[in-house]
């Protein structure tokens, strides 16, 4: 066992490397030139000690003859040193005779020297063969020829202490060319392996990586898209070239995403801002080739400050996207369902609003650009309180792309605007087919009609009140307000609130009336996003947690008064006042503050939501109030609430049932229907104060 472990270490392994073989090739000519230097220094020993330089040359020849041999005929650069190991112990035997006399013994020196310099072929066995090859020749001529080793008469245990030396520096020149061997020498075999091993593990990561549906790749400081990576990505995308960073990779599929990404990317290598802050800011989502893909980001730190790299991880989502959409489309669709259901009327009414704001979309750039701005604020209030928040959400963007006056972007959101609609116009046709709006009568007014026709009333009386009952009754209309600003309000964490509706069982023209409804959605989307204060707020101020709205409609003094009534944070006038400088706008009068909260783009508040704070809608419902002949007026204080009323003319309310009975000959139409209908709600209804329905 002993034995064999010796062994194990002074042989080496059969293999020789291609970097052995150069290495001792290199070794081996260096020993040639080593000992050819031999040759005239030996001669000049020789010639200096009278020790026969002739002999000295002749000598040194014939041993340096074996070298030149085995190099020129040998093919194994191994055996070459060996024999190299044993030509240098000649060399020493050859000083040592020649250099006789004083320093004899000190030359004694050579063999322990190059017994050790034989350590660089980095093979136990040319030391062995060196170390063997001294041993013998010190006992032959120690017994033939004494005076050729010492210059002395040396007893046999002198000899045995050199071979004991010589032993004990063999044995750690073994150690020494047997390390040099496995730790530099067979260097590269150890790289192959390694090499191999880390290739192996990289086939089985790409193996890996490949069999999962996600990219995988990392990025450096400069974003240049690493050459480790998942193939599914060039599926995706197409070839990466060489050094190709992911802002140019991606720009033909994205330019967005690929422009913002190559901004971000430079903030996270800044370190100016918390590295996971920096990593949230990179854009998450991008479009190419039909498909929708997501990428995550993380950060590889090496603890070298300027060694980071940004690992991506990249994912095909387009499914989800779709079944998200899906699922959109299928809730909206229970919610037209639900509101078609409720109130028929009322939904083809909203219906046929929002067709006519759609039109201003089709007709663009051929729409004056204001009147364009409120259709689509309008539009877009209209169907987020109705549910339909896709096509909101759409207009919301559309009015992003016209803030930024950017063309390219306003004919892209349109056409998504018109795309969308298409699909919503389609599920709501398919639902309502070609009904069209019928006459809700209720039951105590429809016996009361049966009873006025069989108990001999005239035919004007009839027609009146078949007149009236074809109005639209507000009831529905204010019901449907109420449920939307209760779902807007949770929508906004604004938590429960308490909607009361006061309708007076009151009829009017619904087609004459369908813009105002369609701007008044602003004032109650106002009244929920600017108003009322979150549960938290209110409590803190001494009020209750449930927010206070209340839509009142009265008949009073031959005048519709139609008004909300909010106990929220109430108008800060002298903001409003600040933004009506600003604009130039008169803001010394109360109605002149009202004119200004009313005018085209003025806002009050300082951010935009999706849900107000453009100032668009506001203009729109004044404009919508004056068509109808109506007026305005605003009652409000910081924290004591709102209250916005529109007054109209009794004409107003049925416009179109006053022509209509004008042209079957019907004399004071306006005045019969009025005092029929009108006159006796009048007499108990009263406006309340502010003060009065906070209270």
């Amino acid at each position: 066992m002993f034995i064999n472990k010796i062994l194990d270490r002074i042989l080496l392994p059969n293999e020789c490397t291609s970097f052995e073989r150069d290495y001792l090739t290199r070794m081996n000519w260096i020993a040639i030139w080593y000992f050819a230097l031999h040759l005239p220094i030996f001669v000049a020993i020789g010639f200096f000690n009278q020790t026969d330089p002739t002999a000295a040359a002749i000598l040194t020849s014939l041993v340096l003859a074996g070298p030149l041999f085995a190099i020129r005929f040998l093919s194994s650069q191994r055996s070459i040193s060996i024999i190299m190991g044993v030509t240098s112990m000649f060399m020493g035997a050859l000083l040592v005779h020649f250099g006789q006399g004083p320093v004899q013994i000190e030359m004694h020196f050579y063999f322990f020297v190059n017994l050790a310099l034989l350590a660089v072929f980095a093979n136990p066995m040319v030391i062995v063969a060196a170390a063997a090859t001294v041993t013998l020749h010190h006992g032959a001529f120690w017994y033939l020829l004494p005076e050729s080793v010492f210059n002395y008469d040396a007893p046999l245990w002198v000899v045995g202490v050199h071979a004991l030396f010589v032993v004990l520096e063999s044995a750690a020149a073994c150690f020494i060319a047997r390390g040099f061997f496995d730790n530099v020498v067979e260097l590269e075999k150890k790289v192959a392996q390694r090499t191999a091993e880390l290739k192996s593990r990289n086939n089985d990561m790409r193996t890996l990586l490949n069999a999962v549906q996600e990219g995988f790749f990392t990025l450096d400081r400069s974003g240049i898209i690493s050459n480790e990576r998942s193939t599914i990505i060039e599926r995706w995308l197409g070839p990466v070239k060489p050094n190709q960073s992911f802002e140019e990779y991606i720009a033909p599929h994205d330019a967005k995403f690929a422009e913002w990404f190559g901004f971000s990317l430079n903030e996270v290598f800044n370190s100016v801002l918390p590295i996971e802050l920096t990593l949230d800011q990179l854009p998450q989502r991008f479009l190419a080739k039909g498909k929708t893909f997501e990428c995550r980001y993380s950060l590889n730190d090496t603890n070298q400050s300027n060694d980071h790299s940004v690992a991506v991880i990249m994912q095909d989502i387009t499914a989800d996207v779709q079944r998200e959409e899906l699922e959109k489309e299928n809730r909206e669709m229970m919610i037209i369902v639900d509101r078609y259901a409720a109130n028929r009327n009322g939904f083809i009414e909203f219906y046929e609003e929002c067709r006519r704001h759609i039109a201003a979309v089709r007709a663009y750039p051929d729409v004056e650009f204001e009147l364009f701005k409120r259709e689509i604020h309008t539009l877009k209030g209209n169907t987020s309180l109705y549910g339909l928040f896709r096509v909101a959400e759409a207009c919301h963007k559309l009015e992003e792309s016209l803030l930024k006056g950017d063309l390219t972007r306003i004919n892209a959101s349109c056409s998504e605007l018109l795309e969308l609609w298409e699909t919503t116009e389609n599920r709501i046709q398919q639902l309502i087919g070609q009904r069209q709006q019928g006459i809700e009568i209720p039951e105590n007014q429809y016996s009361e009609l049966i009873d006025r026709s069989l108990g001999g009333a005239d035919g004007i009386e009839i027609g009146l009140q078949l007149a009236y009952l074809k109005m639209s009754p507000l009831e529905p209309r204010l019901e449907i307000i109420a449920a939307q600003a209760k779902e807007m309000a949770r929508r906004l964490g604004k938590g429960e609130i308490n909607v009361r509706i006061s309708h007076g069982n009151i009829r009017i023209d619904a087609k004459a009336w369908s813009d105002f409804w369609s701007a008044f959605v602003h004032i109650v989307r106002n009244a929920v996003d600017h108003g009322l204060e979150t549960a938290e707020n209110r409590t803190s101020i001494g009020k209750s947690a449930s927010g206070q709205i209340e839509i009142d409609a009265k008949i009073i003094s031959n005048e519709l008064v139609i008004s909300l009534c909010d106990d929220g944070s109430g108008i800060h006038w002298e903001r409003v006042r600040a933004k009506a400088n600003e604009r130039g706008l008169p803001t010394q009068t109360k109605q002149q503050l009202i004119d200004a909260l009313f005018a085209d783009g003025l806002s009050s508040v300082e951010s935009v939501s999706d849900v107000s704070g453009r100032g668009v809608g506001m203009q729109a419902t004044k404009e919508a109030c004056i068509n109808l002949g109506g007026s305005l007026d605003v009652e409000s204080e910081p924290e004591a609430g709102t209250i916005v009323r529109f007054r109209f003319p009794i004409k107003a309310i049925a416009s179109e049932t006053f022509e209509m009975l004008r042209k079957y000959g019907v004399e004071n139409a306006e005045s019969q229907f009025c005092e029929t209908f009108f006159s006796r709600r009048a007499d108990s209804a009263s406006i309340k104060t502010k003060n009065e329905i906070i209270a």
